[in-house]
């Protein structure tokens, strides 16, 4: 369930690519927590041709956008990017939603309906903003010339 997509076309090999992928990515082993642990600006697997990182958390927002990608070679070298909520982030707001729907027959229920559409529409809304920044930094990297 990918919920948006970016095609990055840039005049990079995909050898070099991978290379400035590889200085902004921590692949070491992970810490418990995944809050602000470097200076790097993703964390995750590179691989030859493609990859899986997400953002490093530097402040409490939980809905970051975990990426999967392609490098692909041709005339120029296209870049696909997935994005997707991460797991977690969906399982709490299931957990949210389903605890408010339980209330139902405590609370009024014209009031849960409208803090269900907060909540959901809240989420989807930091989701998106998440993924326009993740979408910025890759055009802003690779879509240039390369050094």
């Amino acid at each position: 369930m990918y919920l948006n997509r970016v095609t990055i076309q840039s005049q990079c090999a995909r050898q070099e690519i991978i290379e400035r992928l590889k200085l902004q990515t921590y692949t070491g082993k992970l810490p418990f927590s995944k809050f602000n642990f470097t200076d790097k600006l993703f964390y995750g697997k590179i691989g030859e041709s493609d990859f899986g990182i997400a953002r490093v958390k530097r402040n409490k927002n939980s809905i970051l956008p975990y990426m999967s990608g392609k490098i692909m070679d041709g005339a120029t070298t296209t870049i696909l990017v997935k994005m997707r909520p991460r797991v977690s982030s969906v399982l709490l707001l299931v957990v949210i939603n389903a605890v408010v729907l339980w209330q139902v027959s405590v609370v009024k229920v014209t009031a849960l309906i409208l803090y269900l559409v907060f909540i959901n529409l809240l989420f989807v809304v930091n989701y998106i903003r998440e993924c326009r920044k993740v979408r910025e930094l890759f055009k802003s990297d690779f879509a240039k010339g390369c050094c």
